[in-house]
């Protein structure tokens, strides 16, 4: 592909030359508009960027005279302007995109460029096609001008033909395309009923009916012997009944049908003959079909392959749209939960902290305590309620490891419980906890997933949802492939709302089939729903009752082997305190000053910085004057990362522990690799914090015998 870059700033140019040149585009460069134009006649590039604001001539009469040179040349502006008079009259002269200088995300520039060279592909296809039908059209038309009046007739009707293209090819949606073409086709019939279906994997899907009641949704395979429909895709011919009722020959091809009344059927075939489609017409009037019937209607079907095509080529193109946008959205979303997560976990830390001083500074006053106590266990659901948000929005690798499902059914009917109208009573029921092996942010996504779905079945009039576990006992018949043998346990998620139609229910798992509108759905989340469980060697089974409800039963593979018994710690805050000395850093003023004083208050020695180039400057001076650090990781100026890395090239084994309230850039396994000794998450228990502190410093005594 041949490439024009115009524009006057030769950094720009040669930054999209190498950009291009290394996507394997070919690319010619002009610095101003009238060198632009003359590549433009030369070289006929097949796409144009091109810089708005330039010297002599500028973008837009390279726009309006380009446009007299190649019509159909894409060409997209990219200025730096982003004035939207600008972006309206770029768009006005023929610009097929505008994009903003600075380019600082490229994938923007390579799906507008695929946009432009698959419409500017669609638009030679179809125009070469169009040209190819007249000129088909026109030696017909000569030929019949030698024939009688009955061929005359045929001229006549092609010349329609040649019309209704034209309107075929505005359609752009494949339910659009059905109705008219039957339209089109019933118009140069006389036809008064007809249908248009679709080849699948497991049969024929329906696209659009004239008469809905002779035309099911959906015919499977195989169609019965010598049925009219299998015989037309197989012999790829049109077939005439000219006599439904005295027909002998044919069978139906899988439902009643039409009982009297002429009939006609036409593949849609592709270019190598294979059959894509068929489309059938009615007729009860008089007179009833005849041949030239049949051969204006091969002619015409023969046209709807290539409209298909470029219709499921623009569906497709749509598709991938709604995917990029989907995933930008959910990058977006991401990105906020961290940030909400960071800022509010470090909230919560002072709450908790100073909770933490009152109770301290109360002594035996238990009625306060247990005020103070309940102020805590607020805290703490919140800091719970902001680690489901991080699970729900965050996007990781799938960790599989054996897990107690039942545990995050409970934290995802949580979850939902704050999230779901009162209008909705939830019901959690849990008769089994069998371990399974699972990643455990993709099992809460496949719960919320199909709640959110029961939630919208029910929006508006109520209901119940009811979440339940239990074990199952599955012979070898209710397995699907892939689905090991052995024991199961059933989530159940079933709702009291308007039920699924039969016709769509095997449709549901479908990526992007949705029965929602635009704005309330985009039909991925059952997809995902699906694939999640796949990926667990599960299944899923769904039962549904119009105006009843719908049950949906997820099967896992129970995992028999024991999980280790966890005991909870005790601990005696007496063997925690010491007397050595902390430097403590936190941008966070309260965290700060309540961490101190409940530090200073179990004897340590804590000097307290809210600016971590200060902390780092202090220890610098006085190395030893530390026995163990403690840092924030999102700070100004300098994060935690970075202060460790400067504390440790002074004193290899100084003892750090990073607290952080959310970071998805700076894990764990990086700050255990750089020699950062604890990486803890806010809010930290107090009891954590300081059993941390004295294990660590524990340790560094029995490395220098002083302890």
């Amino acid at each position: 592909m041949k490439v024009l870059v115009i524009d006057d700033e030769k950094h720009i140019r040669q930054s999209l030359s190498d950009y291009l040149e290394d996507n394997d585009y070919d690319v010619i460069t002009a610095e101003n508009g009238q060198q632009g134009l003359g590549f433009i006649s030369s070289e006929k590039p097949d796409l144009v960027l091109l810089d708005l604001r330039m010297p002599e001539m500028d973008g837009i009469d390279v726009l309006r005279q380009g446009k007299k040179i190649m019509p159909d040349l894409p060409m997209i502006v990219i200025s730096g302007a982003n004035r939207i008079g600008d972006v309206v009259k770029a768009l006005h002269y023929g610009a097929w995109d505008y994009l903003e200088k600075p380019i600082h995300n490229f994938t923007a520039l390579d799906h507008s460029i695929n946009l432009a060279l698959e419409k500017a592909r669609l638009i030679r296809e179809n125009r070469a096609y169009q040209e190819h039908l007249e000129r088909m059209v026109k030696e017909r038309t000569r030929e019949l001008e030698n024939a009688n009046t009955h061929l005359s007739n045929i001229n006549e009707r092609l010349h329609k033909i040649v019309e209704t293209t034209q309107r075929l090819h505005a359609c752009v949606e494949m339910e659009h395309f059905g109705k008219k073409v039957l339209e089109e086709f019933a118009g140069h019939m006389t036809a008064t009923g007809g249908s248009l279906y679709l080849l699948e994997e497991n049969g024929l899907r329906l696209v659009h009916s004239l008469i809905s009641e002779h035309t099911p949704e959906f015919i499977p395979f195989p169609l019965p012997d010598d049925s009219v429909f299998k015989t037309v895709l197989e012999q790829g011919q049109a077939l005439l009944v000219h006599n439904i009722e005295k027909e002998n020959t044919y069978l139906h091809s899988g439902w009643p049908g039409y009982s009297n009344g002429s009939f006609l059927a036409f593949p849609i075939r592709e270019d190598f003959g294979n059959p894509i489609g068929i489309i059938t017409l009615y007729n009860k009037q008089t007179p009833p079909f005849v041949d030239q019937d049949k051969e204006i209607g091969a002619i015409l079907s023969s046209y709807c392959c290539e409209t298909i095509r470029a219709i499921k080529a623009f569906e497709e193109s749509k598709k991938k749209e709604i995917q990029l946008q989907q995933a930008q959205k959910m990058e977006a979303i991401g990105t906020l939960a961290g940030g909400i997560a960071h800022d509010f976990n470090n909230i919560l830390s002072g709450i908790i902290g100073y909770a933490e001083l009152a109770k301290m500074a109360l002594g035996t006053n238990e009625k306060a305590r247990k005020y103070i106590d309940q102020v805590m266990g607020g805290a703490w659901r919140a800091g719970k309620i902001i680690s489901q948000i991080l699970t729900f929005s965050r996007q990781t690798e799938s960790e599989m490891r054996p897990l107690k499902l039942y545990l995050i059914v409970k934290e995802a009917v949580k979850f939902l419980r704050s999230s779901i109208p009162s209008t909705i009573h939830i019901i959690e029921k849990i008769d089994a906890k069998d371990i399974v092996v699972a990643d455990a942010t993709q099992i809460h996504q496949v719960i919320i997933n199909l709640c959110t779905n029961a939630y919208h079945a029910m929006k508006g009039a109520g209901g119940t949802l009811s979440i339940s576990l239990r074990n199952a006992e599955l012979s070898g018949e209710d397995l699907e492939e892939g689905s090991p043998l052995g024991e199961y346990i059933t989530l159940q998620i079933k709702d009291t709302g308007c039920g699924i139609d039969e016709k769509i229910i095997d449709r549901i798992f479908e990526p992007y089939f949705t029965t929602k509108e635009v704005s309330h759905g985009t039909g991925l989340g059952l997809a995902v729903v699906s694939s999640i469980v796949k990926k667990h060697k599960g299944m899923i089974k769904v039962h549904s009752r119009i105006g009843k409800g719908t049950i949906v039963d997820v099967f896992f593979p129970v995992f028999n082997s024991p999980l280790g018994q966890c005991t909870k710690p005790e601990y005696n805050i007496k063997a925690l305190e010491g007397t050595e000395r902390i430097l403590l850093v936190d941008d966070e003023q309260d965290l700060l000053d309540s961490t101190q004083q409940i530090l200073s208050s179990m004897g340590y020695t804590v000097s307290g910085f809210t600016d971590s180039i200060s902390a780092y400057k202090a220890f610098a001076k006085e190395p030893n004057a530390f026995d163990l650090v403690i840092t924030d990781m999102s700070m100004p100026n300098m994060d935690g990362r970075l202060l460790s890395e400067k504390i440790l090239s002074l004193k290899k084994d100084m003892p750090i522990i990073l607290c952080t309230g959310f970071h998805d850039s700076f894990t764990e396994k990086d700050a255990a690799k750089m020699g950062i000794r604890r990486y803890l998450h806010k809010p930290v228990p107090i009891q954590t914090l300081t059993l941390a502190i004295r294990e660590e410093l524990s340790k560094l005594g029995e490395k220098y015998g002083t302890n």
